[in-house]
């Protein structure tokens, strides 16, 4: 410790040796999120809370967290785990993926019976990644800054109620004193926001990744004396080589480009990347009956024919091409299936949509849902010439109880309806990829992982907002009228411990 005296003796020094008058070389350090908060608050210091927690309750649950980390979807660029407890990280990118994935895993196990204070420790998880994700938005207004400021309130009244807690713990192991550097950094950060941009105009996440081949180039390619020249000559060639097979790359695609090649054998070639989404792989032309009979175990292709008949002629005058008489399809008629191009998810899992349904027997006119996308196929219709695109999806609107976990952790919980209550809807329609974690404890029910990019996060916002003017509207609504009000927002009255 210092005396102010020595402190004072510590400025006048510093004061002296500026080089440069007028400048604040301090104000240059800039807030850092990819080491202060996924490799330090969160990464670091939240995550080993965590790992205390889960051991206070046992290796049953330690078990069960990791199960459920490792079953959580596929999602690209988000990275996999199959163990969570008895490894570290270095990378902090990582450790950012981590913490995401372990707080929805952890719901379900660090409850306020089992876990008081595990339980206040996911809410002050819950704040931080909202934290994390207006932070981290790529373009800040006045309002997202206004948020960041409100919610570090939140963090630090969420802090304090968990401080609380565990003072009132025996011996835990759990962190009672959180005075430390990077608990203070992001005070400063929306100063910094109005002062030097988005965070990441100075952040060092995309150098991150490069460690590991300047590793790789010192353990393999270096003799462990003078390591800078020979690593940086082993880079040098590294880029070089990439420098040639993008050349090579681009003069191979100018080629088949003008000698026509491939041309008729991928109908894609050249093809405009419309809307949201793009069908690629055309398969051969199939009947009705064909693949209602190939598909004859999967209860959302019953009256595969007939619903898109019914759907054909709702939907076409929609969009501007209106029919003379009603479309009849027959058993023989074809369509042609083809493979989804346009989402941010996995291709080895279902993708779950969020879409706005144009019209739809089942939902109105401009709903806003999420949905599963189940089969993609093109088709002619008629005199028309347009090849239009549509897909079967089954729809995750189906009413579900308000939970008192959804309320604590503010969570958007939906549930798919039977696979026989599948509907089609044109693939214009699909706004962008959703990841939905299946609740464990809930068959059938997913809660949206709105923290997966910034993109993601201001929608659900505004999806929250509309839902609940929504609901207040319904509350004002007479009950012969409520009645017809779609079953997701009367279910928001319900509440379930």
């Amino acid at each position: 410790m210092r005396t102010s005296e020595q402190h004072k003796e510590a400025l006048v020094a510093y004061m002296d040796k500026k080089s440069v008058e007028h400048s604040e070389p301090e104000q240059a350090a800039s807030f850092e999120p990819l080491h202060s908060l996924h490799g330090g608050m969160g990464g670091k210091h939240m995550h080993e809370e965590l790992k205390i927690a889960l051991s206070e309750l046992g290796r049953d649950f330690e078990t069960k967290l990791e199960e459920q980390v490792s079953a959580f979807p596929r999602w690209r660029g988000l990275a996999h785990f199959n163990t969570v407890i008895h490894i570290t990280f270095s990378d902090g990118n990582k450790m950012q993926d981590v913490t995401r994935q372990c707080f929805y895993a952890a719901l379900n196990i660090l409850t306020t019976e089992g876990s008081p204070a595990g339980y206040q420790l996911l809410r002050m998880m819950h704040s931080y990644l909202q934290l994390d994700s207006l932070i981290g938005l790529d373009v800040q207004t006045e309002k997202t800054i206004g948020m960041i400021e409100n919610e570090l309130i939140v963090f630090r009244d969420e802090l304090k109620a968990y401080r609380a807690c565990v003072r009132r713990l025996d011996e835990t192991g759990l962190k009672e004193n959180w005075n430390f550097p990077k608990a203070h950094l992001w005070k400063h950060v929306t100063r910094d926001i109005q002062s030097k941009g988005a965070v990441r105009n100075y952040s060092a996440r995309p150098n991150e990744k490069m460690h590991g081949p300047l590793k790789d180039a010192y353990q393999d390619r270096s003799n462990g004396k003078d390591v800078a020249g020979q690593i940086l000559r082993v880079d040098h060639h590294r880029l070089a080589i990439k420098l040639i097979q993008v050349c090579i790359d681009a003069e191979n695609e100018r080629t088949n480009l003008a000698t026509g090649d491939d041309a008729g054998n991928n109908e894609d070639n050249g093809g405009k990347f419309e809307e949201n989404t793009k069908l690629s792989a055309p398969q051969q032309p199939t009947s009705l009956s064909d693949i209602e009979t190939a598909h004859k175990d999967d209860r959302a292709f019953d009256g595969f024919r007939r619903k898109l008949e019914t759907f054909l002629n709702t939907c076409l005058p929609t969009y501007g091409y209106p029919l003379n008489e009603w479309i009849r399809l027959q058993g023989t008629h074809t369509v042609r299936q083809a493979c989804f191009n346009g989402g941010l998810g996995d291709h080895h899992q279902p993708s779950q949509m969020q879409s706005k349904f144009s019209r739809s027997a089942t939902l109105s006119e401009t709903e806003i849902a999420f949905v599963q996308l189940i089969f993609f196929f093109t088709c002619k219709i008629g005199a028309y010439d347009n090849s239009f695109q549509f897909t079967l999806v089954q729809p995750l609107t189906a009413s579900t109880r308000v939970r008192r976990l959804d309320q604590d952790f503010n969570l958007i919980r939906v549930k798919a309806v039977s696979r026989a209550s599948s509907i089609f809807i044109p693939m214009k329609s699909i706004i962008r990829g959703a990841l939905l974690y299946p609740d464990p404890d809930h068959d059938g029910e997913f809660l949206v992982v709105e923290h997966i990019d910034g993109d993601m996060f201001l929608r659900m916002k505004e999806w929250t907002r509309t839902r609940h003017r929504v609901v207040a509207t319904a509350k004002h609504i007479p009950s012969s009228e409520s009645d017809q009000m779609p079953t997701e927002t009367q279910s928001d009255g319900l509440v379930e411990e």
